[in-house]
């Protein structure tokens, strides 16, 4: 099954650094069940071009397993600067952390 997810942002400095976004299904106990890893719009808008207030389009299509057990998944976004693979902080409402949870799924 193939799950797609349009997300959007808004640029708030001129020439952001290269970074990677990723987009991880994790199940109940936090384990990574699939995730994809890419810099935003595949590389077809890179970062170094954005400017202050830019909107920045990014599809992403997770390949859920066909075995998947049943229960409760956590869809996850977050960002990595990729050429020292440190994590980047941003500030969803439950604090400072360097993943923000867009969605909790649940698996008949």
């Amino acid at each position: 099954t193939r799950l797609p997810v349009v997300l959007y942002g808004r640029s708030l400095v001129d020439g952001a650094t290269w970074f990677v976004a990723f987009l991880q299904l994790l199940n109940a106990q936090q384990v990574n069940v699939v995730g994809v890893d890419a810099v935003p719009s595949d590389g077809g808008f890179v970062p170094s071009l954005w400017r202050t207030g830019d909107v920045v389009r990014d599809q992403r299509v997770l390949e859920i397993p066909a075995d998947l057990s049943p229960g409760l998944y956590h869809l996850q976004l977050g960002a990595y600067y990729a050429d020292r693979m440190q994590p980047i902080p941003i500030a969803p409402p439950t604090g400072p952390t360097n993943r923000f949870e867009l969605a909790t799924l649940k698996t008949p």
